[in-house]
Formats: structure tokens, sequence, C-alpha cells
């Protein structure tokens, strides 16, 4: 393998390129070093290893696949279609054994896996945790691959420092804690952790002939409208289902939601149940956003400005 050079952007960001001599065209990889080990993970010809910031190969290129960067000096690496970690002295720390791995985020109760494939990746690793999949269940681990919690569902859709929403069948989701405990039943359609509260959906019987699934998965799920609302923990309803709409914010007893039919948002007041749309008078084009700005000034967020 020949030496890989760094080409420098800024103080986290190089390029590298194989030094054949010439001046390349287009580069492979942009690297973004880690804090803590400055290493950068780079590809040449698909295949990922990391270096150091002198361009020198600390981690050979030999995995099929690679995460963004290190998290708390792992890195999470893909060979043989099985995921593991390796520490920067390229040991095996978890082996590999993994059908996936995904990012899990305390502080925000998201994690980063969704239908056996990753949707974004960052730092994995979260006080030495991590969601991983095997044979289509998830699960989740520690750094010295022990279960904390058992590979049961299918689909662990979010997460905070209590709770997981879950899914046996990626059909209909309940919330448990991290004992498995049942705290709520399995009987909402979509179920996701925001901050204190949980969004919930449920099928409608409004049938939608035709889709995009992928823009639409938020609102059709089976030719069916999905209604979307808010609830406590406890099950308690803050924002009854509303069909065609999904909601974006809740502030102070306020819900900005956006509707799908009519492409623009409005807010749902829990003390009054009045839903609220801007005038039909402000512009709305691609310049203004006046109709935007008319909801968050009532929801008391920062206007948007282009």
């Amino acid at each position: 393998m020949r030496k890989i050079e760094p080409r420098e952007i800024d103080d986290d960001l190089f390029t590298y390129f194989e030094n054949t001599g010439e001046y390349p065209i287009d580069w492979e990889q942009v690297a973004l070093f880690d804090e803590e080990t400055n290493l950068a993970v780079v590809s040449v010809d698909g295949i990922y290893g990391a270096i150091n910031r002198q361009g020198e190969i600390v981690i050979p290129l030999v995995y099929d696949y690679a995460m963004i960067k290190f998290s708390e000096g792992l890195l999470g690496v893909k060979k043989n279609n099985k995921w593991g970690y390796i520490d920067t002295n390229h040991e095996i720390v978890i082996p590999f054994e993994y059908d996936n791995i995904a990012d899990y985020k305390f502080e925000n109760g998201e994690y980063w896996m969704k239908n056996d494939s990753i949707l974004g990746i960052a730092d994995d690793f979260r006080g030495n945790k991590v969601f991983v999949c095997k044979n289509r269940k998830i699960g989740l681990i520690n750094n010295k691959n022990e279960i904390l919690f058992p590979f049961i569902y299918k689909d662990i859709s979010s997460c905070n420092e209590k709770y997981l929403t879950v899914s046996f069948d990626k059909l209909k989701y309940g919330l448990v804690d991290f004992t498995n405990k049942t705290v709520l039943p399995f009987n909402y359609d979509l179920l996701n952790i925001n901050g204190d509260y949980l969004n919930f959906a449920e099928l409608s019987e409004v049938t939608v002939e035709s889709y995009d699934s992928g823009v639409n998965f938020t609102i059709v799920r089976e030719n069916k409208l999905i209604k979307h609302g808010i609830m406590d923990f406890a099950g308690n309803i803050i924002v009854p289902a509303i069909s065609g709409s999904e909601i974006r914010n809740f502030i102070d007893g306020k819900a900005m939601c956006y509707d799908y039919e009519k492409q623009e948002f409005f807010i749902y007041d829990t003390d009054s149940n009045e839903i609220i749309f801007a005038p039909e008078d402000l512009i709305e084009n691609e310049s203004e956003t006046n109709k935007v700005n008319y909801i968050r000034e009532k929801m008391g967020m920062e206007p948007v400005v282009y």
C-alpha cells in the first residue's frame, strides 16, 4: 500500500489520496480527525482503515466499511459482512458478530439505525453503550460486549435514559424500561420519545391511492393516512392525533404541526383545543416565509431568515 498523502483543508478536515506522483483530480476521502485519538478514517478503492495527521497508516486498510470516526477510543468496522469494534492498536475489542451497529444518543432520545440499515453515523459509543443488530433483532451492549438490553425486538425507534420505544414486528409499538418492563402497551402504529413527551401515531380510515414512500413515510403507511399526536409517559393525551399532519415542536402547551395536504404549518393550542393557521393573505414563496414566521412567532420561536 502506497503512503497516503494529506492536503489540508482546516485543522480537522483533510482530503487524502494515494501518492502516485500525479496530482489527483478527485480525492477519494474527506476524513475527520478524532480529537482523542488524532486518527482519521480513510478509504482507498473502497477499503477502509485509519491514518494519523502525518498521513501514516495506523489501522491497515483491510475493512469493507467503517464508521466515520473513532468514539471513546474505538472504531466500528465491517469485515466479511459482520460488524465489530477495534481500538487504536488494531486490537479487536468487540468481535465481528453483529449485522449492524447504530449511533446511540442519550441526550436527545434518538439513535440512528432503522430497518437494519444505518441512517446516520456519528459517535456510536455514548457512555460505553451501543445498539447492535444480530439475527434481525436489536439489542444494547457495552464496550466489553456485555448485553445491557436483550435482543428481543425487531425495532427500537427511540430511547432516553429510562425508556425505549420498541416493536416486535415493526407494526405496533410500545414503551418499555431498561429491564424490559412494559410501561405502555403495544397499541401504537408509531411511537417515538421527544424530550419530555412521546410522539405517537395511529392509522386513520382514510386511504391514499398513490404516494412517495420515501417522502411520505411519516404520514402514510399501508396506503392509510397516519394521524400524529403527543402524550406523556403515563399515556395521557396532550395533543390528539391529527390526520395528515406531523408535529414538529411542542412549547408551553402549543404544538407546531405541519399539514401535508395544505403544505403549511399550523398551531394546535392544548388549552383551547384551537387550530391556528397563518392568515391567507400572507406571502409564502422561496424568498419569503411570512406564514412560517407568523406561526413561529406565535410559538415563541426565532423567525426564519433567508
